[in-house]
C-alpha cells in the first residue's frame, strides 16, 4: 500500500554505510529504500495470490519462496520466464535497446 515501508530510513542508512564503508547521500537512502519496498511488495503480492490460489488464510513460507522466485528469479540461474517477465515490463524504448544489444551479442558469435 502507497506510505509503507518494510523499514526506515535510517536502518538503510545505518546498512549501507556498514556495508560499504562509505557516507550515503540521502537520496541514495531514498531510491534504495523506495526500490526495495516496491520488490518487497511485488514478493508479497504475489505469495498473497499463491496462498489465496490454493484457498489458505495462512501466508507459508513456500509462498514467500515461490514470490521470490515469480518477481527476481532463483538466484545463481537464469529461468527464461522470469526473463521474459522482466522483458514484458520494459517499455518499447527499453526492450528495443536490449533487442539491439542481443543482436550484436549474436553477431560477435558467428564464426
Amino acid at each position: 500500500m502507497p506510505g509503507e515501508s518494510i523499514t526506515k530510513p535510517t536502518t538503510v542508512q545505518q546498512f549501507l554505510k556498514t556495508r560499504s564503508g562509505l557516507r550515503v547521500e540521502a537520496s541514495a537512502v531514498d531510491h534504495f529504500l523506495t526500490t526495495v519496498d516496491e520488490l518487497a511488495g511485488r514478493v508479497a503480492d504475489k505469495a498473497t495470490e499463491i496462498a489465496k490460489a490454493e484457498q489458505r488464510t495462512t501466508m507459508l513460507e513456500r509462498d514467500v519462496i515461490e514470490g521470490f522466485k515469480a518477481v527476481v528469479g532463483t538466484p545463481g540461474q537464469v529461468d527464461p520466464a522470469s526473463v521474459f517477465r522482466q522483458l514484458d515490463a520494459l517499455d518499447t524504448d527499453s526492450l528495443a535497446r536490449v533487442i539491439n544489444l542481443i543482436q550484436e551479442w549474436l553477431e560477435a558469435r558467428k564464426p
